[in-house]
């Protein structure tokens, strides 16, 4: 899963199911919404420069692929938000991120994606976070694969559509990564796109209600968190907190909102005990 520069990685998610089946997320440095990648998605870029003040342009960067799937016999066309289409249904999400003169636009193509991952990812409630952050606009989807000819699969799609860009911009050049590129990349991506501190920690400040079932009571909670860490939380639902309830609240807020941060908490000598009847982990995934 990917999400925008300023988004609520929680929020667009559903968090359970990414733990459960190992599931990466990660935030890209562009806005715009979430987008999921696996290994039946293709994902094109362009890297151009231009006047400041007029490089923001998804109609520029996307007619090139509405051309090449035109060649190959489909009529696709560009809808809003800045999404591209097959009779209403989206293929494509693009997003552009603008530096001085230099724009990036990158998007993204479903070819033969599981589709029923897609909707397992992003199915979770909004109205249980409160931010201020950019959210998803939820759309229908297909995947490409079936609607071509004349196209073997994911590589001869991608190789295909290689060459058709490179007729298109009569300038391209094929560019190959130096040793030392490639270590500063790799580098830059195990310092920032790979943590935590990024991928989750970026969001915008939030506040997370939730009701669940513990030990067959309904229990209500409140959870307040900043740049990543647990500011509050409150629980409802009990005269008496439970033990292990009563414990959690005094001890998650100034930690991490993260699931192996609070997992590590949990597994000190003493917790297991407060714990007779519930699976701890289960509990925790209930507090995101």
């Amino acid at each position: 899963m990917v999400v925008g520069k300023h988004q609520n990685a929680w929020a667009e998610t559903n968090f359970e199911y990414l733990q459960k089946n190992n599931i990466d997320l990660a935030r890209r440095l562009s806005g715009g919404g979430t987008v999921y990648h696996d290994q039946g998605n293709v994902n094109f870029t362009f890297i151009m420069n231009g006047e400041e003040g007029n490089l923001v342009d998804f109609k520029r960067f996307t007619l090139p692929v509405i051309h090449f799937l035109e060649k190959l016999g489909l009529h696709t066309t560009f809808g809003g938000h800045n999404s591209l289409l097959y009779n209403g249904l989206k293929f494509s999400g693009n997003a552009e991120h603008v530096f001085k003169r230099r724009v990036l636009h990158h998007g993204t193509i479903l070819f033969n994606a599981d589709l029923g991952k897609l909707h397992e990812v992003i199915n979770t409630p909004f109205q249980q976070y409160t931010d201020k952050a950019v959210k998803s606009v939820r759309a229908s989807v297909t995947n490409l694969q079936p609607l071509l000819k004349g196209v073997s699969g994911i590589e001869d799609f991608i190789d295909k559509m290689v060459v058709f860009f490179h007729d298109y911009f009569q300038d391209i050049e094929k560019y190959q990564y130096t040793e030392e590129e490639e270590a500063r990349v790799k580098s830059l991506a195990n310092d920032k796109y790979r943590t935590w501190e990024w991928n989750y920690g970026y969001s915008p400040k939030y506040t997370l209600n939730r009701t669940f079932s513990y030990n067959g009571i309904p229990v209500s909670f409140k959870l307040e968190v900043k740049r990543g860490v647990i500011e509050k939380l409150t629980f409802q639902g009990e005269e008496a907190p439970d033990p292990l309830l009563q414990k959690i609240m005094e001890e998650f807020p100034g930690n991490q909102h993260r699931y192996g941060k609070l997992l590590e908490i949990v597994r000190k000598p003493g917790w297991i005990r407060l714990s007779s009847k519930e699976n701890l982990g289960d509990v925790l995934l209930k507090l995101f």
